[in-house]
């Protein structure tokens, strides 16, 4: 950057205030007061737009990859088993929530009938939360 022409002079000037305002933490509450007051509302509107500038190219950048990603998996990110692991344990949990509630009779006259109520409960209990889809697009 030229610093013999108007911009550079402007930017140096900038930087150097940009340093300062980095320095305000270690300054009594009198000396940050007087900072404060000599900042240019332009160096401080400079620097929110570099960060917008910056926050947009991040989202332009992301929005690029997902792009590449898409076309190189040809569409089969929204594609998904249709009984995942954690489904098919959900499955067995209703399948032995079944079996418990058929040999209700029989499982009672052993433990009584607290256990196997309780039993039956959480096995169906965890069958939905692991029946549950999460995360997924609907």
């Amino acid at each position: 950057m030229n610093t013999k022409s108007e911009q550079g002079k402007e930017f140096i000037l900038f930087k150097r205030q940009l340093y300062q305002m980095y320095e305000v933490q270690n300054r009594s509450i009198e000396e940050h007061e007087k900072f404060s007051q000599e900042i240019e509302r332009k160096n401080l509107k400079w620097l929110y737009q570099a960060n917008m500038d910056y926050v947009e190219e991040l989202q332009r950048v992301s929005w690029l990859d997902n792009l590449v990603d898409h076309g190189s998996l040809k569409g089969s990110v929204f594609k998904m088993k249709m009984m995942s692991d954690a489904r098919m344990k959900g499955l067995m949990s209703f399948a032995l929530t079944g079996a418990l509630y058929s040999h209700m009779t029989t499982i009672a006259m052993m433990v009584g009938p607290t256990a196997p109520t309780l039993g039956i409960v959480f096995t169906a209990l965890y069958g939905m939360k692991k029946f549950y889809l999460k995360d997924t697009i609907g």
